[in-house]
């Protein structure tokens, strides 16, 4: 059976860890992103499910139906193209953070998104950040 973001974004997920993993892996596995394993470790609001993908540490963490945020230990371009077909809009924002990890946004809301870009823009921790969504 696929699982869509329906599962898991758009709704609030199952409270329990194991079924969120199971839903959060079964649509990155749907939008082919193959090696990529997530582990829940928080189930509830904000949600985070961190894991592996091609040796590289990834993180997802995500208000249902408002925002999520994919942090990678490095690019992954493959990663934030599967999540962008599977919340069916684009992401707002890429950065690097203070760690170097590569962080992209996804806001569901206008004006937050616009209001995250202002707050990110003008941090002098985040480095070489561009708004996706324009």
């Amino acid at each position: 059976m696929t699982v869509d973001a329906r599962a898991w974004f758009y709704s609030s997920p199952d409270s329990q860890a194991h079924v969120i993993t199971a839903q959060v892996n079964r649509t990155l596995w749907a939008e082919r992103v193959n090696g990529a394993y997530v582990r829940c470790v928080r189930a509830e609001a904000p949600f985070r499910a961190e894991g592996w993908w091609k040796g590289k540490r990834i993180a997802v963490e995500w208000e249902p139906g408002r925002w999520l945020t994919l942090r990678c230990e490095g690019e992954a371009p493959a990663v934030a193209e599967a999540l962008r077909y599977a919340l069916k809009f684009a992401p707002t924002l890429r950065y690097e953070d203070s760690d170097g990890w590569v962080v992209t946004e996804w806001h569901a809301d206008p004006k937050a998104r616009e209001a995250r870009w202002q707050a990110v823009q003008g941090h002098p921790a985040y480095k070489n950040p561009r708004r996706l969504d324009v």
